[in-house]
Parts: C-alpha cells; structure tokens; sequence
C-alpha cells in the first residue's frame, strides 16, 4: 500500500480490522544482525508532497489475533486513521508471503 501525501506533512496513526483482535503499525528493522518487527512509535510518517510504502520487510499494518481464517484473496476492509487527514476505510487484499 502506498500512502500518497498533501502539501502538507502528515503521519498515519492507528489502523483498524474488524477481523483482527488488535491492529498495530509494524516496522521491520535489523538489530544485531537479525531481523525483527516492532511497533511503529508515534506512527508511520507521510512527508508532505511525498509518500509512505507499507510492504513486506518494511513498514506494515499487523493484524494480531485474528478471529477469522485468511485465505489468499480474501478482502479485508481496514480503517486507517491519520493525525490530520480524515479516516480512510481501504480494502485489504491476503496474498502468499
């Protein structure tokens, strides 16, 4: 998913599914020659005029305890909420990997 800025700077804050018993914004970053997820504090930063990739290996929405089964293709609604824009519902797509 990419996050396309305004003119003006703004941070994507909190995400949220249904399906998911807790929603976080997850980053994959190298500690000690390993690589590990964790929460993305303050949120995900969207510079103005710029854009923000949430991807594998990188920044990415977490869904934790699931209360449904994914299959590939399924399409999950999520909400994303941003310090400064207004609430965008997007549909989420389950791949492979």
């Amino acid at each position: 998913m990419t996050l396309r800025g305004t003119d003006v700077a703004d941070r994507l804050v909190s995400a949220y599914a249904s399906v998911c018993g807790a929603t976080e914004l997850h980053q994959t970053i190298m500690a000690d020659g390993v690589m590990k997820m964790q929460q993305a504090e303050g949120g995900i930063e969207i510079p103005a005029g710029g854009e923000a990739v949430l991807e594998p290996g990188g920044y990415h929405v977490m869904c934790i305890d699931k209360n449904v089964e994914f299959k590939v293709g399924d399409i999950i609604p999520v909400t994303l909420t941003f310090e400064t824009a207004e609430m965008q519902t997007v549909d989420a797509e389950i791949r492979e990997g």
